[in-house]
């Protein structure tokens, strides 16, 4: 009983002190992400910005992704919403709409753009183009 309540704790101080990427599956994408738009209009409306990682769970490179990008989300878990999507639980026309190919690509919602990034990018970098938003 001691070592449930142990790692109960423990999992819920961890939880605390590290941001971690909500996953999404296709349904949530539209109703978390891309149904921000206005009817009509391509803009994306929250006043938020939004971080989506396309992952694959068998990239090594989407995992260093995931990586840095949980990092570089600690400091900004109150000013961003991020969010991961396996691009194995999304539809086809879904990928080639936002132009993904391939795996990592980070999706950026913000100020009523949209900018997708393929690849990888450190900490550091990832924590640049986060300043940019505050």
């Amino acid at each position: 009983m001691k070592r449930i309540i142990i790692i109960s704790i423990f999992s819920l101080t961890a939880s605390f002190c590290f941001a971690q990427l909500k996953e999404l599956n296709q349904t949530q994408l539209y109703e978390n992400v891309l149904n921000i738009y206005d009817e009509g209009d391509d803009t994306y409306k929250d006043d938020k910005p939004c971080v989506v990682l396309f992952f694959s769970p068998y990239c090594q490179y989407s995992k260093i992704m995931e990586k840095n990008i949980n990092a570089a989300a600690k400091k900004f878990k109150n000013d961003i919403h991020f969010y991961k999507v396996n691009v194995f639980r999304i539809d086809d026309y879904t990928m080639q709409s936002l132009g993904i190919e391939g795996t990592p690509y980070t999706g950026i919602w913000y100020n009523g753009e949209f900018e997708l990034q393929g690849g990888v990018a450190t900490q550091e970098e990832i924590e640049e183009v986060f300043e940019l938003f505050m």
